[in-house]
C-alpha cells in the first residue's frame, strides 16, 4: 500500500532534496563559494541525485518491507555522510575565504535541510519497523 506514513515522510524528503537541487542553494549569501569550490559542488550534486534516486526507490518498494528497511538504512547512512561532507566543505571554504575577507555570512538553510532529511528518514524507518511488527504479529495469530 503506497499510502503508508513512511511514504509521506519519504515524499517530503524527496521534495526537500529536489528544491535544494533545483534552486541551487549556496553556502554563503554572497554566492562566492560556487566559483571557488566547483569540485565540491559537483560531488555534492551527485550525492543529492543519489539521495533522490534512493528516495524514489524506497517509495516504490512498498510491497517489500525488508527491502524498504534496507534502503532506508542506506539512505540514512548517505544522508549522514552528506551532512558531514557539507560541514567539512563549508569549513574548508570558510578557511579559504577567511584569508580574503574576514566578514562571512552563512546561509543557514543549507545546514538545516540535511538535518531535516535525517529526521524524515528516521521517521520513515520507524514506520517501516512498525509495519513489520504489525505483520509479524498477524502471522503469529494464523
Amino acid at each position: 500500500m503506497i499510502q503508508r506514513i513512511q511514504n509521506l515522510y519519504l515524499g517530503l524528503a524527496f521534495i526537500l532534496v529536489s528544491i535544494v537541487l533545483i534552486f541551487n542553494l549556496q553556502y554563503f549569501t554572497d554566492g562566492s563559494v560556487q566559483h571557488d569550490n566547483c569540485d565540491m559542488l559537483i560531488s555534492g550534486r551527485i550525492v543529492l541525485i543519489l539521495i533522490i534516486i534512493l528516495n524514489l526507490g524506497t517509495i516504490f518498494s512498498y510491497k517489500k518491507l525488508i527491502t524498504q528497511k534496507f534502503l532506508l538504512k542506506l539512505l540514512l547512512l548517505i544522508n549522514i555522510l552528506y551532512l558531514v561532507f557539507l560541514i567539512g566543505s563549508v569549513f574548508f571554504a570558510i578557511g579559504k575565504k577567511f584569508r580574503i575577507e574576514p566578514e562571512i555570512t552563512l546561509n543557514y538553510f543549507y545546514f538545516i535541510f540535511p538535518i531535516a532529511l535525517i529526521l524524515l528518514t528516521i521517521l520513515a524507518l520507524k514506520g517501516v519497523k512498525n509495519d513489520i511488527r504489525i505483520l509479524s504479529s498477524a502471522d503469529r495469530l494464523r
